[in-house]
């Protein structure tokens, strides 16, 4: 319950005796006094005493609702009744009371009424206390006009297609804060800003400013991956072709087991709705690690995506493909089988071509706070497919995603991030053939690390133990990703501890022909370890970047406005510490005077005392509480200033890059003459050598 050090402030001693008070008025004891006495003994510790009078424990009573003004919504009063629950005769608790009160004034932020004021007024009588919140709705207040700025590329229809809002519509401030996230979220934007002024006494105009990113990315990437050896890959992806919101993206990837490439369009928001269109043709060629055939997959895809309510979307899809089978004659070392035994005769009954035409789903919810570079929230993903019509196999095929995304430690680094997912899935043939191989799943090294591709489930007892995928998978991976100290402001690299758990198991053998030809197994595999992400070194960077520095540490340090900042809020502090406890030796009586008063008179007296003190606690509280929000204010403005001061020399100079750091914590260094911290500071002390901050009455 209690907050604040082992070092002894005045200011935690306020913020525990209202914890305190908070937790009496929750469990009944509304009228409770609450008395601190701090006392220092010789050795300069504090010993803390709270002298504690419960008073009277109190039961819920009546509730009511009194709406002090007409409004043309007649259902509200009954609408806002709805948040009320009914507590006759429970034990009073002032929590519940203010929880109501939030609930019912965000109610009326979101119809509209952003200045409804709702005040729980009470009525004791015996033992009961009545409520009646009073709800003063004010003018309900509509949208205006939407003005949109700074989207030199994107499109506006693009902008106003992803708002949850609309001229006309009431003042919402949820649907204003859900809009914003959407656009931060479509990942065409570094930054969002919607900002509201009045038009007259119920209307008012937003005004919506966003900062467009780079949404196109070429990389030419090479390398090293396990599994899968040496690789080379190139990729294109627009992500808002033209300003459009429409999707482009080309790949082609090489390495030791395959090759592959895509190329896919979306059309999203079609029409000016939440409906997508997308169309893709492919080409791969993979040889099974392992195994003792060689697959080729080739075809196209359409889908169509729409949303069913907010954050829950369903897309469509129909899939032409041609798979062909070949026996591979050669073991991995180049090296001819000499015998039919050497490759398992459930491969050679394998061998040939299929023609698959298959439609299927995907239903998704998404609360995840970034679809791109997720750090909190979940998705859940649900697909399944079924082929037949048009084609040759017959299959139904369930998969199921399940992903989570949470920081942890927040107080350390917002960047340690808990992230758990799982998946599962399973095909079958709902008719009298088995399935083809080149139906079922094959999973390994990506699924649960430190395995090989296609390293588990069911394989082969020929030479080559050849992996034969499986019908049936389940994947499991708990993972902590944390930024690398120093390593991450630089390059972006991160540290993950995990732990992967999988298993893959089925085949269909109807009849079991191939009884005693395979081992299956469905043992799950454990796989924990340690590993860290980075940008590709391939990847597309600009060229001919001029960086600085400016040394954060220097810049705080001797800040002439920063200083001053420090020292009103020292002067502050203690004028206000001494008014506090000059208030409380105004009405406390001496020893000798209060031994003099009779019994009734004490108790008149204590009472009077007591009240004095919650009212002067409150008030010291109340002004700290207001000094800590004009540090920050000032503080804030400081470094506005800075970062204004900062861009105009960098741009002066030509400089592409400024790194705000601490200099004594440098991981990449540049020439002293790129280094802008003795100029930022001369500038910023000359234009701000001290700052006048709020004062408190």
């Amino acid at each position: 319950m209690f907050k604040g050090g082992t070092r002894y402030s005045p200011q935690y001693l306020l913020i525990n005796t209202e914890l305190l008070d908070r937790f009496y008025s929750s469990k009944g004891y509304i009228n409770n006094s609450i008395q601190p006495i701090a006392e220092v003994d010789n050795n300069n510790q504090v010993l803390l005493t709270f002298l504690i009078d419960e008073g009277q424990q109190y039961l819920f009573g009546n509730n009511g609702v009194n709406i002090e003004a007409e409004i043309q919504d007649l259902s509200l009063r009954e609408e806002i009744l709805d948040f009320i629950t009914e507590e006759n005769d429970k034990i009073f608790n002032r929590v519940k009371i203010n929880n109501t009160v939030e609930k019912i004034s965000k109610y009326l932020n979101e119809k509209g009424y952003i200045f409804a004021k709702v005040n729980p007024e009470y009525a004791q009588r015996d033992n009961v206390v009545d409520v009646t919140y009073k709800v003063l709705p004010g003018k309900k207040i509509y949208i205006n006009q939407i003005t949109i700025d700074g989207n030199d590329r994107t499109l506006d229809k693009v902008i106003r297609s992803k708002l949850s809002i609309a001229e006309g519509d009431a003042y919402n401030i949820s649907e204003i804060q859900k809009s914003r996230r959407k656009l931060i979220g479509s990942d065409f934007f570094e930054t969002v800003k919607i900002n509201s002024y009045a038009v007259n006494d119920n209307a008012v105009n937003l005004d919506l400013n966003v900062k467009e990113k780079r949404t196109a990315s070429l990389s030419l990437a090479g390398g090293m991956s396990f599994p899968g050896g040496a690789f080379v890959k190139t990729d294109f992806t627009d992500r808002n072709l033209f300003g459009s919101g429409k999707e482009l993206s080309f790949a082609l990837e090489k390495n030791k087991y395959s090759f592959s490439t895509d190329v896919e369009v979306v059309e999203n928001n079609f029409n000016d709705s939440d409906t997508s269109l997308g169309a893709s043709i492919f080409y791969e060629t993979q040889y099974q690690p392992n195994s003792s055939f060689d697959s080729c997959n080739m075809g196209f895809s359409a889908k169509l995506s729409y949303k069913i309510i907010e954050n829950l979307t369903n897309s469509l899809r129909y899939s032409y493909k041609y798979n062909r089978i070949t026996i591979d004659e050669t073991d991995e070392k180049g090296k001819k089988y000499k015998k039919d035994e050497d490759i398992s005769p459930i491969i050679r009954t394998q061998e040939g071509e299929k023609m698959i035409s298959s439609v299927g789903y995907t239903l998704a919810y998404n609360k995840l706070d970034n679809l791109y570079a997720p750090r909190e929230g979940y998705l859940l993903r649900l697909s399944q497919d079924i082929s037949g019509l048009g084609g040759n196999v017959n299959f139904l095929k369930s998969e199921f995603l399940s992903f989570y995304a949470h920081p942890i430690l927040s107080k350390i680094d917002d960047d340690i991030t808990l992230r758990f997912k799982m998946a599962a899935g399973h095909i079958f043939s709902y008719t009298d053939e088995e399935l083809n191989i080149g139906q079922h799943f094959f999973k390994g090294g990506n699924e649960i690390r430190g395995f090989d591709l296609s390293g588990i489930g069911p394989r082969a007892k020929d030479k080559n133990k050849s992996s034969l995928g499986g019908k049936t998978y389940f994947n499991l991976t708990q993972q902590v990703d944390f930024p690398l100290p120093k390593l991450y402001d630089y390059a972006g690299i991160k540290g993950s501890l995990f732990v992967d758990y999988a298993t893959l198991f089925g085949l269909d053998d109807i009849g079991e022909r191939y009884k005693g030809e395979y081992n299956d197994s469905k043992l799950i595999r454990v796989s924990p370890g340690f590993g860290f992400s980075m940008p590709s070194p391939f990847g597309y960077q600009p060229q001919n970047t001029k960086a600085a520095i400016i040394d954060s540490d220097k810049v705080i340090n001797e800040s002439l406005a920063l200083q001053n900042i420090q020292q009103q809020i020292k002067e502050q502090n203690s004028r206000l510490q001494q008014e506090f406890e000059s208030e409380l030796e105004k009405l406390k009586p001496s020893k000798e005077e209060f031994e003099l008063l009779s019994e009734e008179a004490k108790k008149e007296k204590t009472e009077q005392f007591n009240k004095h003190t919650v009212n002067a606690r409150d008030a010291y509280a109340k002004k700290m509480l207001y000094l800590e929000e004009s540090y920050r204010d000032a503080v804030e403005s400081v470094f506005n200033k800075i970062k204004e001061v900062a861009k105009k020399t960098a741009e002066k100079d030509n400089i592409d890059l400024v790194l705000f750091i601490s200099k004594k914590n440098q991981v990449l260094y540049s020439m002293d003459e790129v280094d802008l911290s003795d100029m930022v500071l001369n500038n910023i002390n000359k234009e701000i050598p001290e700052f006048a901050l709020k004062g408190i009455e």
